[in-house]
């Protein structure tokens, strides 16, 4: 693959949301793009020439090959951009555990088989004035929880650390950053509302409904545009790149409330904003009469 200006990013994740609008805005500045997916995009036959795809299976054997996948297509990689992930946004005492494992397979152990593939050829990457550049799409997750979000927030937290201990590896040799989110006008919300029908709520203890209403409206007015997420990001690869990405009014309120308050006012106030309530039963003595 002939690179028009020899810098190549490599994405997971750009069937939709975020991974798309980052593709298309790096391919229009003549980046040579290669995106990792479950499934074949659009992307292909939408930005033609410049545009490769890496289509991975599930099993840990398909995410172990991925570095000599990538090394048959490029000789080297400028940019890795860890994106592929969906939420599992139950109660944490509704969490089955196969819908968990599987939602931390994707999340972050596709995170590290793709940036441990793709490391050797960001080593080998000839950019003498501006190093390679590891970002992992975190959230405002990722620095606190909520209530209904503790199983995708764990998610988030664990490639914040992860990305602290890559920053610490690879220090001089490729900068390493996540990107803080708050809500984007993304498919995220439909994506996590079908993982709720599929879960066995039933008979429940905290109610659902205020939760499930939030997430069946598609996207909130006050969500990010997938093309400002991009913009941040094509502005972070030509400038600094901090080691905390964030994006969103949301974000910064969440991280100065972190440093203010304690534990249990932080605790208090996060559960104020969406309460854990219990579903309202009729007691059994009012059933009798």
């Amino acid at each position: 693959m002939r690179a028009k200006r020899n810098l190549i990013a490599v994405i997971s994740g750009t069937t939709s949301g975020i991974g798309v609008a980052v593709a298309s805005a790096l391919h229009r500045e003549g980046w040579q793009v290669i995106g990792v997916n479950r499934n074949p995009s659009l992307l292909k036959q939408e930005l033609g020439e410049g545009y490769a795809e890496l289509i991975v299976g599930d099993s840990l054997e398909d995410y172990e090959s991925i570095g000599k996948q990538l090394a048959t297509i490029t000789s080297h990689i400028n940019f890795v951009f860890c994106n592929a992930g969906y939420g599992l946004q139950v109660a944490m005492e509704d969490a089955q555990l196969d819908a968990l494992e599987r939602m931390m397979r994707v999340n972050v152990t596709l995170a590290v088989a793709l940036a441990n593939g793709a490391l050797p050829l960001m080593f080998a990457a000839p950019t003498p004035s501006r190093r390679p550049w590891l970002l992992f799409n975190s959230s405002v997750l990722g620095i606190e929880s909520l209530a209904f979000r503790g199983p995708y927030a764990a998610s988030k937290h664990a490639l914040e650390a992860m990305a602290t201990s890559y920053g610490i590896e690879l220090s001089g040799k490729v900068d390493v950053s996540t990107l803080q989110l708050g809500p984007v006008g993304t498919g995220f919300r439909q994506r996590a509302l079908l993982e709720i029908k599929q879960s066995k709520l039933t008979g429940a203890r905290l109610d659902y409904r205020r939760h499930i209403q939030r997430l069946a409206n598609k996207n909130g007015a006050s969500d990010t545009p997938t093309h400002r997420v991009a913009d941040r990001v094509l502005s972070c690869l030509a400038g600094r790149r901090p080691a905390r990405l964030r994006v969103g009014a949301k974000v910064f309120v969440v991280v100065v409330l972190k440093r203010l308050l304690s534990t249990n006012w932080m605790r208090a106030f996060l559960g104020s904003v969406e309460p854990a309530e219990e579903v309202r039963r009729i007691p059994p003595r009012l059933l009798d009469e």
